[in-house]
């Protein structure tokens, strides 16, 4: 079913069903969903909406853009899915499990601060940037490929071999454009730094006045 434009959506309950937000004359433009109960099959989220879990949410085959997921709860794909495109931010509290395929889009984030989990169908593509701060699971036979950012302060563990990512697979125009991003992250992130000229005294003392 679809949500009107502009209307919040707030779930206490189970809902079985697909939630269009396409952002057409009746269903989702700036529409919210705020979940504390369990809803499986999100469908189409468009137009700068946002999806706020605190329950559970199991996402479909869909394309998800625009907006921002915000999961404090627990996230998951079907192990069925042939194809999911997030073409949103995702900002992850708490547990998401990703089964089947999932293509993290160009120009997207995702930041990790809870639990990332690739089971063995998972078949990820990260073309946006994934910054992981907390735990990075990979299982043995999930999928992991990308030619975009990703970025580790946190604990990845990987049981599988089918993970390339970075490195010469991403060609030499690849390699030119993700060290040229992440040094300008590196860069911005440092900041500026002032010089200043220091002057060396050396003044002995009495041990009388140690600690003083």
């Amino acid at each position: 079913f679809g949500l009107w434009q502009g209307s919040t959506l707030i779930n206490h309950g189970t809902i079985n069903a697909n939630l269009h937000t396409d952002g057409n004359e009746h269903n989702g433009k700036h529409a919210n969903v705020v979940n504390y109960g369990s809803i499986r099959g999100i469908g189409w989220i468009d137009s700068t909406d946002v999806l706020l879990n605190y329950g559970e949410v199991t996402l479909n085959e869909a394309q998800y853009s625009t907006g921002a997921l915000y999961n404090l709860g627990t996230a998951s794909t079907d192990d069925s899915n042939e194809w999911l495109d997030l073409l949103m931010d995702v900002l992850n509290w708490g547990d998401f499990k990703v089964g089947g395929a999932l293509n993290l889009c160009s120009s997207r984030w995702f930041y990790n601060r809870g639990i990332l989990y690739l089971n063995e169908s998972a078949h990820v593509t990260v073309n946006g940037t994934l910054i992981n701060f907390d735990s990075f699971e990979l299982e043995e036979g999930a999928q992991f490929y990308g030619d975009g950012i990703l970025e580790n302060y946190g604990n990845l563990n990987c049981r599988s071999e089918e993970v390339y990512f970075g490195g010469i697979l991403l060609g030499a125009g690849g390699l030119v454009r993700a060290y040229t991003k992440g040094a300008k992250i590196a860069v911005d992130a440092a900041g500026k730094s002032m010089k200043r000229v220091w002057t060396v005294l050396y003044v002995p003392c009495p041990y009388t006045f140690y600690e003083r």
